[in-house]
């Protein structure tokens, strides 16, 4: 499966996107194919290992002793091997700080603490997670409760952005719940045109927020969400707006036994950013493996999220970022999630070399000039691709 390139950031490359996305417009109202740019940038060289707020907030609410102060959940992060958290600012202040504390007083006192952690204070935040409801519930995971009927809805989330990106957050990804009246309908929501088209609407108006802080901007597959059915977010991608990147947290494909079909591949092709969990196919979302290695002989979960994770990142990802949440859920309380999680660590750095291989592969096929002083790889594209071999051979070993 090929993938569109990435963006090109120079300001010669954004004018003929610019021009090319007005012609693209107008190709689509007469039926033509059409070229969608990405509007994401490569947010680092290398991919990266985050833990996410869920997995935090699930622990810290069910006792787990790592991270029942600020400094011990930096101290966690930083003695599991995560580069970072995926973790917004009213998060933070919902798990640590008074309810009247400042954004500016949270990200400076979580700047510290990883700084004495080891971690690098100015990019606690790898990037932020938002909910916006339409009518119905949050979740406690939410911390701030946007809806799409507030006055002044994108002033307050691009005020929360702000404080966001001040903790170091390079990109927002965005949970969209259904209404109360497509909930649990089975994906119906499919053939709502009007709510399609309004869907489509509303994610262009988030990256438009996303763009103009210079954040990254994903939307993310989930159940329960616009995206919770294959053929309903196909149709939403394909309306006539700049190319939107999906957050693929696959595991809401895998515990459904969704594996195939060209709806599946078209939403792969999008995916820029990822969070990573094991799931049980037609069982738990959430699910427990108390022996890893085994697991992985024996093909199960792990390798479950391993198969559907390649297929999703011929080209890497754009975050550069692989998050980690395994959640409190099913079996699997606050605690063992934080620990499971940190188990899996090496499985999400598995994860990220793959990617790294596969964007320096990508790159070098575009850039390598035959004709160059010596036409040959360099040492490191060299290591690169033994890593990438070697990990295949593991592969096969597991097969056999």
């Amino acid at each position: 499966m090929l993938r569109r390139p990435l963006l090109a950031t120079t300001a010669a490359a954004s004018a003929a996107l610019l021009l090319s996305a007005t012609s693209n417009c107008a190709a689509e109202s007469r039926g033509e194919p059409t070229q969608r740019r990405r509007g994401n940038v490569p947010l680092a060289d290398k991919h990266r290992v985050a833990l996410s707020a869920w997995t935090v907030m699930g622990a810290k609410w069910g006792g787990a002793p790592q991270v029942q102060t600020l400094e011990g959940l930096m101290r966690h992060v930083a003695l599991s091997g995560y580069d970072g958290i995926e973790i917004n600012v009213a998060q933070l202040r919902k798990l640590y700080f008074d309810e009247g504390a400042s954004d500016r007083a949270v990200v400076r006192a979580a700047q510290a603490a990883a700084r004495s952690a080891g971690l690098d204070g100015a990019a606690v935040a790898t990037g932020s997670l938002l909910h916006v409801t339409d009518g119905g519930p949050t979740t406690g995971v939410a911390a701030v409760h946007f809806d799409w009927a507030q006055e002044d809805l994108e002033g307050r989330i691009s005020a929360a952005l702000e404080a966001d990106k001040q903790l170091g957050a390079g990109y927002a990804t965005f949970q969209l719940h259904l209404p109360p009246s497509k909930m649990s309908t089975g994906g119906a929501y499919r053939r709502d045109s009007a709510y399609i088209a309004l869907c489509a609407q509303r994610i262009a108006t988030l990256q438009r927020l996303c763009f103009k802080l210079g954040l990254n901007c994903y939307l993310e597959t989930h159940y329960g969400r616009i995206t919770e059915d294959p053929a309903a977010t196909v149709a939403i991608l394909e309306q006539c707006e700049e190319e939107i990147e999906l957050n693929g947290d696959l595991s809401h494909y895998i515990f459904r036994g969704i594996k195939q079909g060209q709806l599946l591949d078209r939403i792969l092709d999008r995916v820029g950013h990822t969070h990573q969990r094991l799931a049980k196919h037609y069982g738990d979302l959430s699910a427990d493996v108390r022996d890893l290695r085994g697991d992985w002989k024996q093909k199960g979960l792990t390798y479950d999220a391993w198969k559907m994770f390649k297929r999703a990142t011929v080209q890497g990802l754009s975050s550069r970022t692989i998050v980690g949440e395994t959640g409190a859920l099913h079996l699997v309380d606050g605690p063992r999630s934080l620990q499971l999680d940190a188990q899996l660590v090496p499985l999400w750095r598995m994860f990220a070399r793959h990617a790294d291989a596969m964007v320096a592969a990508d790159d070098r096929g575009q850039s390598n000039n035959p004709f160059s002083s010596g036409g040959g790889e360099d040492s490191e594209m060299r290591q690169l691709k033994q890593l990438l071999a070697k990990t295949e051979e593991l592969l096969r070993e597991a097969e056999n």
